[in-house]
Order: structure tokens, then C-alpha cells, then sequence
């Protein structure tokens, strides 16, 4: 199928899970650029249409999403700091049982000093009782120790932007409470694929 028929496919699936989500409310029409802005999220995500319907569902899942009025429109969702916070991680192969474990697998080359200093973070996160945070956050990696910061690796870019403004505080304070001056995440050519 065409770019432009995809994105229409694409289009009637959000509307068809926001129908579901919000009983009652009208199905909404395709808002004026619909197939360019699906084509930029579809780069965004590597061409990995699976994100992007995940982003959907956990956009209309969400309490910002049902807080909209109308509730969960396609025009909120399609702001780039909205969808973006929703797309899942990158898979790495790697499975993390994110409600029992201590802290991620390394990065290969990863200092054990930094290994074990995320795990003690994850730990305090765990201790909190902050399960949803802390399945995010054991997706990022311990790379390195870097002039008193963790530097830590993102599976991709929004992982990274989400995970900053949800719970970069979370993550100083504990690595404050290490003894550490902060977190920095890698550059671009440390970040895991």
C-alpha cells in the first residue's frame, strides 16, 4: 500500500480504539496534513508501525489523553512532545523483569563502577515502591562514570526525552544520594540500538 493509504489505515485505527476507549464520543475526521505528519512519526520510529499504534494506546490510556475535551483527540496526540512520550522503548534483546530486578544489564564495555551504581539507583526506585518508573528506567544502560555523573545510554531518542522529563528528578536525586554530582546520557555513538 501507498504512504497515503497507510496513514489513512493508520488514521481509522486510532479512531476506531478511541471510539472504544471513550464511549459516546464522534469519530473524528483526518486533521488537515495527516499523511505528512505520519510519515515524520514513522521516520521517528524507524518505520515501526507497532510503536506508533502502542504510542496510540497508551496516549488514549493515559490520564493527559482522557483529560483532553473532548477526550483523546488525534490533534493532542499528534503534538510531538504528546505521541512521543508514549512510543515504547526499543527492545534490545535483553529481557528485564523490571518488578523484581535490581538494575539493567550492562552495556558491553560498561564500567562495573557504573554498573553498580545504576543497579543501586534502580534499587532505590524498586524500594519506593515506584514500579512504573522503574520499567522504564531499567531500559537505560550504565555506560560510564564521566567528572562525578553517571552517564547512562537510551535505547533512542524519545526514550531518552521521555524518560528526562518524567523522572529526571527521580533519577538525580538518586545518584545524588550516591555521592555523585548527577546524570548524563550518552552521545549518540554510545547509545544502544
Amino acid at each position: 500500500p501507498t504512504l497515503a493509504a497507510r496513514a489513512a489505515a493508520f488514521f481509522d485505527t486510532f479512531q476506531d480504539a478511541r471510539v472504544r476507549t471513550f464511549r459516546g464520543v464522534p469519530r473524528e475526521k483526518p486533521p488537515a496534513g495527516w499523511a505528512d505528519w505520519y510519515a515524520q512519526a514513522l521516520r521517528g520510529v524507524d518505520g515501526d508501525e507497532t510503536r506508533l499504534h502502542a504510542a496510540t494506546q497508551g496516549y488514549l490510556q493515559s490520564d493527559w489523553g482522557r483529560a483532553r475535551q473532548p477526550p483523546g483527540t488525534v490533534v493532542a496526540f499528534c503534538s510531538p512532545r504528546v505521541w512521543t512520550r508514549y512510543v515504547p522503548a526499543l527492545e534490545d534483546g535483553a529481557e528485564v523483569d523490571s518488578e523484581e530486578s535490581s538494575g539493567p544489564a550492562t552495556a558491553e564495555g560498561a564500567s562495573t563502577d557504573a554498573a553498580r551504581v545504576w543497579s543501586a539507583c534502580l534499587e532505590g526506585v524498586r524500594v519506593q515502591g515506584k514500579r512504573y518508573a522503574l520499567s522504564w528506567l531499567a531500559k537505560a544502560r550504565a555506560v560510564g562514570l564521566e567528572d562525578g555523573h553517571l552517564v547512562l545510554a537510551a535505547p533512542d531518542a524519545y526514550f531518552r526525552q521521555w524518560v528526562e522529563e518524567q523522572y529526571g528528578a527521580l533519577m538525580e536525586a538518586e545518584v545524588r544520594g550516591l555521592g555523585l554530582q548527577g546524570v548524563r546520557w550518552a552521545r549518540a555513538a554510545h547509545e544502544v540500538a
